[in-house]
C-alpha cells in the first residue's frame, strides 16, 4: 500500500480534479480548457463490461441514470464518444483489443468453430509482463476464458464465475499480493449479457409500473418477440444490469483510492459489443454489424489523461497502441490500430479514420465485413477472416453480385436506409479500402491454433449465457 507524501499530494490533486470535472456532468459536453495531466501512469487496469452499449451510459447521453459512478470518473478523464468495436461478439472483439490486429488477421472470428489465437502474436499482456509488470486477468470465462487465447501473456488468468461480483474479491486479493510492484490487471464480467437478471434493487430501478408477466429468460433469438411494455421491461432489466455494474465500479474505484492506487493507475473502461433490441428486427448479437452492436464505450482516466471528450472516430483496435504510448513503450509497426494519444490533447485534428468490423455466424449473409468512416458505413456479405486464396470468388475486385448495405450516417445515424444503389462511387471507394484492409491482414496472418477440448465448466458457462442449450456441445 502506498502512503508516501507524494501519493497524498497526488490524492488531493485527483480529488480536486474530480470535484471540478464532476460539476460538468449533465450540464456541459466539453470543458473549454482541457486539463492536461502529463504524469506517466505506474499501473494499468483494463475493464471490459461485456455486452454494454455505449448509448446506454449516462456519459454517452442516455436518458436513464444508469451510470452515475462511471460518469463521475469519466468527467475527470477522456471519453471517446465515437468508438467502434472490431466485432459483434466476444472472442474476436477481445482478441483484437488485446493484439491490435483485425479479426481478419487473427481469424478467431467464426462463431461456429472459434479458433485459438496463435501464441506468437504480441499481446497487451505480453508487453506488460516483459516490461516487469505483474499481470493478471479475472474474467467471466466461457468465450472470455483461456480456451481461445485470452490468457496469452498473463502470469495469472482465472475465472470464479461469469459476473463481476464473482471476480472482484479475488482481484482485490491479488492487488494485496502485488504490493508496491507495478501491475496490469484485466477485469471482465458478463453482467449485461442476457439473460438479464440484476439483483432486485436494480431490477426494479427502471421497470416503472410494469405489471406484465414476460419471462425475461425467454428473451432470445427464435423466441416470441416482446413488444410494447414487455420490450420496455426487457430493456429496463438490461439497464438494471448496467446500473449494478456501475455500483460495483464505484466501490472498486473507492477501494483503489483508499489503497493509494487510484492516482498512479491508468484505468480504461470499455466493452466488446452491445445487444440488439429489435432496432433492425432482431435481438442478441453476433449476427449483424449495426451500430447498436459495435458502438462501444472507451473511457480513460488517470495519469497522463486530460479532461475532455473526443468526437473523432476511433476503435478498440486502437487501445493497445494508445496504452503503449502512454506508458512510454516502443511503438510496434505490426499493430493495425492507431496510437490515439494525439487526440487526447487536440481533439480537433483531422478526422479521417477508417474503422473495420467483422463477424461470422452461420451461412451467408451472416459472414459480414464492414468499413466505417465518420460519415459512411459499408457492410458487405463476404468472409470475415479467410485469406484471399481460400475464397477468390468472394473477394473479387468488384462489389457486383454481393449483398451489401451502404449507410449515410450523417443523414441516417440509425442505419435504416440502404442507399448503395444511389451512391456507386462512394460504394466502390469504400469497398476497395475494405479489400485492401483484408489484403493487409493476409500479410500479417499466422496459422490459427486449434483450441483444447471443451471442458464441462466451459460448456456450463456457455449454457448460462444462452449460447448453447442443455445437452448441446460446443462445435
Amino acid at each position: 500500500m502506498r502512503s508516501s507524501c507524494t501519493t497524498c499530494r497526488r490524492a488531493f490533486l485527483w480529488s480536486l480534479l474530480t470535484a471540478i470535472a464532476t460539476t460538468c456532468v449533465g450540464s456541459c459536453s466539453k470543458p473549454s480548457e482541457p486539463v492536461e495531466r502529463t504524469v506517466r501512469p505506474i499501473n494499468f487496469i483494463l475493464i471490459s463490461m461485456d455486452t454494454v452499449r455505449a448509448d446506454h451510459l449516462g456519459c454517452y447521453g442516455y436518458h436513464r441514470d444508469t451510470t452515475p459512478n462511471i460518469d463521475k470518473y469519466a468527467a475527470a478523464g477522456t471519453v471517446f464518444t465515437d468508438c467502434t468495436s472490431p466485432s459483434s461478439w466476444t472472442v474476436p472483439a477481445h482478441l483484437t483489443m488485446f493484439t491490435s490486429l483485425e479479426p481478419a488477421t487473427h481469424q478467431c472470428v467464426y462463431y461456429s468453430k472459434p479458433a485459438r489465437l496463435n501464441d506468437n502474436y504480441e499481446t497487451i499482456a505480453k508487453t506488460f509482463t516483459r516490461n516487469g509488470f505483474k499481470t493478471a486477468a479475472f474474467t467471466g470465462g466461457g468465450y472470455a476464458g483461456d480456451r481461445h487465447g485470452m490468457d496469452i501473456g498473463f502470469q495469472r488468468f482465472e475465472t470464479n464465475g461469469s459476473r463481476f461480483e464473482h471476480n472482484m474479491k479475488p482481484a482485490l486479493a491479488w492487488l494485496d499480493d502485488v504490493g508496491d510492484q507495478p501491475f496490469f490487471m484485466f477485469l471482465h464480467g458478463f453482467n449485461a449479457h442476457r439473460p438479464y437478471v440484476p439483483p432486485t434493487k436494480y431490477a426494479r430501478q427502471f421497470s416503472g409500473e410494469y405489471k406484465g408477466s414476460y419471462d425475461i429468460l425467454q428473451f432470445a433469438p427464435g423466441k416470441p418477440t416482446p413488444v410494447g411494455a414487455d420490450l420496455d421491461y426487457v430493456i429496463s432489466q438490461y439497464d438494471g444490469e448496467i446500473a449494478f455494474v456501475d455500483a460495483m465500479m464505484g466501490d472498486f474505484f473507492e477501494v483503489l483510492n483508499e489503497r493509494g492506487l487510484l492516482n498512479d493507475t491508468l484505468i480504461v473502461l470499455t466493452s466488446d459489443h452491445g445487444d440488439e433490441f429489435y432496432e433492425h428486427g432482431g435481438c442478441d448479437h453476433i449476427r449483424t454489424l449495426y451500430s447498436e452492436l459495435v458502438q462501444v464505450p472507451w473511457i480513460m482516466f488517470g495519469p497522463g489523461v486530460p479532461v475532455g471528450r473526443v468526437d473523432n472516430l476511433v476503435g478498440t483496435i486502437d487501445l493497445f497502441p494508445t496504452v503503449r504510448s502512454l506508458f512510454g513503450f516502443e511503438a510496434l509497426s505490426t499493430l493495425q490500430g492507431t496510437d490515439r494519444t494525439k487526440l487526447l490533447h487536440n481533439a480537433n485534428v483531422e478526422n479521417d479514420a477508417e474503422i473495420y468490423s467483422f463477424t461470422g455466424k452461420g451461412k451467408a449473409p451472416k459472414h459480414l465485413a464492414s468499413i466505417r468512416t465518420k460519415r459512411w458505413k459499408l457492410v458487405v456479405n463476404m468472409p470475415a477472416g479467410y485469406p484471399h486464396d481460400r475464397c477468390p470468388k468472394c473477394l473479387r475486385n468488384e462489389p457486383e453480385g454481393k449483398q451489401l448495405w451502404l449507410f449515410d450516417l450523417k443523414a441516417d445515424p440509425g442505419e435504416h436506409h440502404n442507399i448503395a444503389a444511389e451512391n456507386a462511387e462512394v460504394l466502390r471507394s469504400l469497398y476497395a479500402k475494405l479489400k485492401n484492409r483484408i489484403a493487409e491482414s493476409g500479410k500479417l496472418r499466422l496459422v490459427v491454433a486449434e483450441p483444447p477440448a471443451a471442458d464441462p465448466e466451459y460448456l456450463e458457462r456457455l449454457r448460462g449465457l444462452g449460447y448453447i442449450g442443455e445437452g448441446d456441445e460446443d462445435d
